[in-house]
């Protein structure tokens, strides 16, 4: 393995994009997380997603005393708009991305650097653990048992497909070359669901570092941790996107990739039912998805009692919760 001044000294520029908006209250010590990484040769993109914050602020303060960072104000347009519009200038031969109210160990990058150059990979996933807001100075502790998992293209393409692999962003070291036609889905919910699988079909080598580098700080008020919502349905539209790209594109993977969306699809449509939300737009992608499993005469006999199942159970529930409302 390279030590890390011979990574510096050969210019492998690491492009840190952090997308910021209304995360005053988290937003310094993110900053500082990352200005603090061991390795040196960073470029720390801040896109302002037009915050009405303090954030904007803080932004330009820090690239005042740090030559690395730059900043990007722009009109708000959502977490996707403001990583697309960091991708639309980085220089780093790897992409690394962290939330705005996110932390990271002071050897994320170092570390997960030489582990893509020591394997040649494309993607390095690193473990991450979920704090409280309460608990945001909490220390985060990288080490475990530093298991190596390393995986070629086909076996990367079957982990995403059966949810193994983390589908988020930001727990992850990118070959920068990885987005040369991909970018997020500008307004949608879920974006990483539209993005991560597709980026797992580009890579030739997939390694999962089991050490935690990241710090993910769950808000009180951030949309995943409210209510179910309309806006939340649309991790549909990722899985239907999926499930024509991957089944045409592999189509020995086609119960794989229609068994593991249904049952994601029942998922949600558990949280709707919980959170009292009117579910018919799931219950027709259930039963869109779940007739083309059950027509394929080569579906195994247990999926295919499970996804009776599956199909049945919840929807009479909904139809019970409907009668005796």
């Amino acid at each position: 393995m390279m030590d890390i001044d011979s990574l510096e000294m050969e210019g492998h520029l690491v492009s840190v994009i952090i997308p910021v908006y209304g995360v005053e209250s988290y937003l310094i010590k993110c900053i500082e997380s990352i200005c603090g990484q061991s390795y040196k040769n960073l470029e720390i993109i801040l896109v302002d997603d037009g915050g009405i914050d303090s954030c904007p602020m803080i932004c330009d303060q820090y690239a005042e005393k740090d030559s690395r960072i730059q900043v990007i104000h722009k009109k708000n347009g959502g977490l996707s708009d403001a990583r697309n519009a960091g991708l639309e200038i980085h220089k780093g031969r790897y992409i690394f991305f962290v939330d705005g109210d996110d932390l990271i160990h002071p050897d994320t990058i170092k570390d997960l650097l030489n582990i893509a150059e020591k394997e040649e990979a494309d993607i390095v996933e690193c473990g991450f653990f979920i704090v409280d807001e309460k608990d945001i100075d909490i220390f985060i502790d990288a080490r475990s048992d530093g298991q190596i998992e390393r995986y070629g293209h086909d076996e990367a393409v079957e982990k995403i497909l059966d949810y193994q692999f983390k589908i988020m962003a930001w727990n992850k070291l990118y070959r920068s070359e990885l987005f040369e036609k991909i970018r997020f889905p500008v307004g949608k919910l879920h974006e990483d669901e539209f993005t991560i699988p597709y980026l797992v079909d580009e890579c030739k080598k997939y390694i999962v570092c089991s050490d935690r580098y990241y710090a993910y700080v769950q808000r009180n008020d951030s949309i995943m941790a409210a209510k179910y919502d309309e806006r939340r349905l649309d991790v549909l539209e990722a899985h239907q996107g999926r499930i024509a790209f991957f089944s045409q594109k592999y189509p020995n993977r086609f119960e794989q990739v229609m068994n593991y969306h249904f049952f994601v699809a029942c998922m949600h449509l558990k949280s709707i039912m919980r959170d009292g939300y009117k579910g018919s737009i799931v219950e027709d992608h259930i039963d869109r998805i779940s007739h083309e499993l059950l027509n394929d005469k080569a579906l195994d006999l247990r999926i295919r009692i499970k996804v009776i199942l599956y199909r049945v159970m919840p929807m009479m529930i909904i139809r019970l919760k409907k009668k005796y409302r």
